[in-house]
């Protein structure tokens, strides 16, 4: 987010502002601005993730999918109001709020529950018998890993007991937390590439629409919807996909019931 402000200011305010005219600079920048911003999306849904459990998953990302939508009415509004003073007051205007934002959540977002003393939902599901035992083989082998090398009475080494099992259970620990897989092999887990098209297509029309509608309502009905009409009218959009979005995530919910 930090680096988006940035893009964005040095694209819409600073260029202009200083007159810059070059296609490298303004193509540079706009390339830029879509790999910083590509990166967002995939950090917060694993942080949404980390919040909420399975069967909650559907209801829960459908509305706060809605950020977007809110995001672009939101920005729509402002840019609206700023344009009679200059597209570059509204471009610094939104680059000012980006980073007001990245502040916020560099300072305040808490990525995880254990971070706050809580449970976090993929683990609430393995507090049985397995959990308990985990626990206890755990708690042994801290015991072991502080006893007294020599014992204090006659200086003998104290018997260890189980030193194979706690030499599995270490493997184990270590097996357990593994390492990240990298991007050929997530792109091979089954369904990744045809839900990576889908969204692709998806976010085609969406984008096509959202940055095509103002322009076209200003041209083919110039005579009564101004730049600023037509960017408030080209809200509804949004508003149609902040309800679509909630409806999706409780459709969801039932088919994965059924």
């Amino acid at each position: 987010m930090l680096l988006s402000a940035l893009v964005v200011f040095f694209f819409g305010s600073l260029g202009p502002w200083l007159n810059i005219r070059s296609r490298y600079y303004y193509g540079v920048l706009w390339g830029l601005n879509g790999l910083v911003q590509s990166s967002g999306w995939p950090t917060v849904v694993a942080i949404m993730g980390n919040w909420f459990g399975k069967e909650s998953h559907g209801v829960v990302f459908g509305i706060w999918s809605a950020n977007a939508s809110v995001g672009n009415i939101f920005g729509a509004l402002l840019v609206s109001a700023l344009l009679p003073y200059g597209f570059q007051s509204a471009m610094m205007a939104a680059a000012f709020l980006l980073f007001l934002g990245a502040v916020v959540n560099l300072t305040c977002l808490v990525e995880h529950p254990s971070l706050v003393g809580l449970v976090s939902p993929r683990d609430s599901d393995s507090n049985g018998p397995a959990a308990a035992q985990s626990s206890e083989t755990q708690h042994n082998i801290q015991d072991d890993e502080t006893k007294p090398l020599l014992d204090p009475d006659n200086g003998s080494r104290p018997e260890v007991r189980d030193q194979p099992a706690v030499r599995r259970s270490r493997t184990g620990e270590k097996k357990k937390k593994g390492k990240a897989i990298n991007f050929f092999s997530a792109l091979l887990i089954p369904g990744v590439i045809v839900y990576s098209l889908s969204y692709a297509c998806l976010k085609l029309v969406n984008y096509s629409l959202f940055f095509w509608l103002p322009y076209y309502l200003s041209n083919r009905y110039s005579s009564w919807a101004t730049p600023e009409e037509s960017d408030r009218l080209s809200t509804l959009y949004d508003l149609g996909g902040i309800v679509g979005g909630a409806v999706g995530g409780f459709i969801s919910v039932g088919v994965t019931i059924m």
